[in-house]
């Protein structure tokens, strides 16, 4: 029996004999590959039957004798009686957006954004872009390892590499002084730092 972590690999067909078990009117279509998780449309005949489906994806994750957090599911948007079914791979077959990656992506044009930020990639590998101008206050939480510390550093490198110091000066506060030390002395440290209690330009 798996532990509530683990994941195994799961094979089409035994998924598409477990879902007929569930629901005998869904039919399950050609997977998309995703960074981390496959992407299966499920056409169910009716209303009730994606209800079900939703419903009993603990019973669907018992069937397949995976964790459960293996399995998401949700509505697809556009497309009548239809769900997404997202099946998590092993972790060796997963794609990151890397730092040239990250780069190149930095450099597509956002008309509409002030303050664009790239925050990641989509479940496609399409990276994700936000205006930090909408949220000048950002609350990033998570449990260790989890990425806290990735996104924060993908924030501000978005606006360091985008932004000329001249348009955009930054204040770091790092009492740890781990996170920010990278960024000492650096071009867009807000000025008036260095004439108050700081390290190179770091608040701590």
């Amino acid at each position: 029996i798996p532990q509530d972590n683990q994941v195994i690999q799961i094979n089409d067909n035994a998924l598409k004999i477990a879902i007929k078990n569930i629901a005998p009117d869904a039919t399950m279509g050609t997977p998309t590959e995703g960074i981390r998780y496959n992407r299966y449309l499920l056409q169910c005949g009716n209303t009730a039957s994606c209800n079900t489906l939703t419903k009993k994806i603990g019973d669907l994750a018992s069937a397949l004798g995976c964790a459960p957090h293996q399995l998401k599911i949700s509505q697809a948007i556009g497309t009548p009686n239809a769900l997404y079914l997202e099946v998590l791979r092993l972790e060796d077959t997963w794609k990151i957006l890397d730092r040239n990656q990250f780069e190149t992506a930095l450099k597509t044009d956002q008309p509409n954004k002030i303050l664009p930020i790239c925050v990641g990639a989509n479940w496609k590998g399409n990276p994700v872009f936000e205006d930090l101008t909408t949220a000048p206050h950002v609350l990033v939480a998570g449990t260790t390892g989890s990425g806290k510390s990735v996104c924060v550093n993908a924030i501000i490198q978005s606006i360091l590499t985008q932004q000329p110091p001249q348009k955009v000066q930054v204040v770091f506060i790092d009492p740890k002084q781990v996170e920010f030390m990278r960024y000492t002395n650096h071009g867009h440290i807000w000025q008036g730092v260095a004439e108050l209690s700081s390290i190179e330009g770091i608040f701590i």
